[in-house]
């Protein structure tokens, strides 16, 4: 049976150390800190450093207030306002709206309610990728419970009933995340003219995501006040802007701490001149950027991913699409700088059309990223699969074969294994994915490891018994009765 991961705490652990508690730390945060020090000598102590750490873990929902003078709202009105905000907080975001806005004049007043809507979503984000590589929970950022998220829609299918719903929220300086989607297909819903209004009135905001062909060079220009405080922003595949429109309006969010861009508006041209202003906006400092996600169907070359580690020496996190076609593969191999603080790493469609990665481009990109991310902790190789009379998907290799000490975490896709692919080392779960591989074998090969497919399913054997005959293949039995599966399997909560 596969050992069970312990759930992870998001308390910070008694006796860290300091160096411990910094690297945990977001490098904005540590840069407040080192000015309240200066400003005020001995303001700065050990708690700061646990806030700060803290910070970044997964929070509790905030306390809402909804007050307690309901009427007409039949049994609730017996519901303390405690539990009504529980109850709503647990509700997807367009129910609330509806509740608060279609069901009947006694449930109106929770528009005034403090900590209830702060996100606006109109329209879903298509980040330009396969929809399954996001639904493994392969976590690649925090982009996953933002920009990406198409289930928690709010209708405004005009730029009317966006300006209206914008209007309608009475604390609008609440509303930290707003995500639209100007169009479906050929048709738009929304204008440039609606979009920058919606954002120029929201000042507070600090997570926007765009997409749609209305997100165009006149969107770009606009220099809403919440652009200069700004912590993550995401612009899809479907949007109409230019590289060096999309440039200048990176260049104006200093603070940007995530990214996630399509690869027709995020080139090496656009993001070295964006990393230009941050520098000069810090006063030469290194840009705040910790997590980017290139995604889009262009097909990066390795221009842009070569220089990163050098432009961006605080990303943490990182996510993109390799070259798909063969002509880029033959410029070279990728000579990936150094990424001091990377700790998770995303490569994803290597298939192009017709064509896949060889197995030696596989063996070449993978010790390229082993090399240059000397704190890799996650490692998701997803090549992929041609669209149209795919030739065979490529061997691992020994691209596996060496891992770092420092890797606990690996996902690959599409890419044949066999028992010599891997070895264990520091690794505690494996996720595979169209591997030629069943989870039950590897988890014979490496029973060591966390075996699971990419739905988080574990691989559950007992313990293995060999064919009578020399040739047949290693098969794990269960021992019960002959009509009973062969294999077992659960979910992993």
């Amino acid at each position: 049976m596969a050992p069970k991961r312990k759930k992870k705490t998001t308390e910070a652990p008694r006796g860290s150390d300091a160096a411990t508690l910094i690297a945990q730390c977001p490098r904005a945060a540590l840069e407040e800190l080192a000015l309240r020090m200066f400003d005020q000598p001995g303001s700065v102590s050990r708690k700061d450093l646990e806030e700060a750490a803290a910070a970044c873990r997964p929070k509790a929902p905030k306390v809402i207030s909804v007050g307690d003078d309901r009427k007409g709202t039949g049994a609730f009105d017996v519901v303390s306002g405690d539990v009504l905000a529980r109850i709503l907080l647990a509700l997807p975001i367009q129910d609330r709206y509806r509740i608060a806005i279609c069901v009947c004049k006694a449930w109106r007043r929770l528009r005034s309610a403090h900590g209830l809507f702060t996100v606006i979503r109109a329209g879903g984000f298509d980040a330009g990728a396969r929809r399954t590589w996001r639904k493994d929970a392969l976590r690649i950022g925090p982009w996953q419970e933002h920009a990406f998220d198409s289930s928690a829609e709010t209708s405004a299918a005009s730029s009317l009933g966006l300006h209206r719903l914008v209007q309608w929220h009475a604390h609008r300086d609440e509303v930290h995340t707003l995500s639209l989607a100007t169009s479906c297909g050929t048709r738009s819903y929304l204008s440039a003219d609606a979009v920058i209004a919606a954002i120029k009135d929201l000042p507070k905001l600090r997570t926007l995501a765009l997409n749609g062909k209305s997100i165009t060079a006149k969107v770009m220009k606009a220099r809403p006040p919440c652009l200069a405080t700004l912590k993550m922003l995401a612009v899809g595949n479907g949007c109409s802007g230019s590289p060096a429109q999309f440039a200048a309006m990176l260049g104006a969010a200093p603070k940007l701490e995530s990214l996630a861009a399509s690869d027709k508006l995020c080139t090496a041209q656009s993001l070295g001149a964006a990393v230009r202003q941050w520098r000069a906006a810090r006063g030469g400092g290194d840009p705040l950027l910790a997590h980017l996600y290139l995604c889009g169907y262009d097909h990066q070359n390795f221009a842009l991913i070569n220089q990163l580690g050098n432009w961006l020496p605080n990303l943490e996190t990182l996510a993109f699409r390799a070259p798909a076609y063969q002509h880029v593969w033959m410029l070279g191999a990728p000579q990936f700088s150094t990424f001091q603080r990377l700790h998770t790493l995303r490569i994803e469609g290597m298939a192009g059309y017709q064509t896949h990665a060889s197995t030696e481009q596989i063996e070449q990109l993978t010790a390229a990223a082993l090399s240059a991310c000397p704190k890799l902790e996650t490692l998701q190789m997803l090549h992929g699969v041609a669209f149209s009379r795919p030739p065979p998907i490529p061997g691992a290799g020994t691209a596996f074969r060496t891992l770092p000490p420092t890797l606990k975490y690996l996902a690959i896709s599409d890419i044949v294994l066999d028992s010599e692919s891997l070895s264990v080392n520091s690794l505690e779960v494996l996720r595979l994915n169209n591997c030629n591989m069943a989870l039950e074998a590897a988890q014979i090969f490496w029973p060591d490891l966390a075996v699971e497919d990419f739905e988080g399913t574990l691989a559950r054997i007992v313990a293995p018994k060999l064919d009578d005959s020399d040739d047949g293949p290693l098969i794990p039995s269960t021992g019960g009765d002959p009509g009973e599966p062969p294999f077992h399997f659960g979910r992993f909560d």
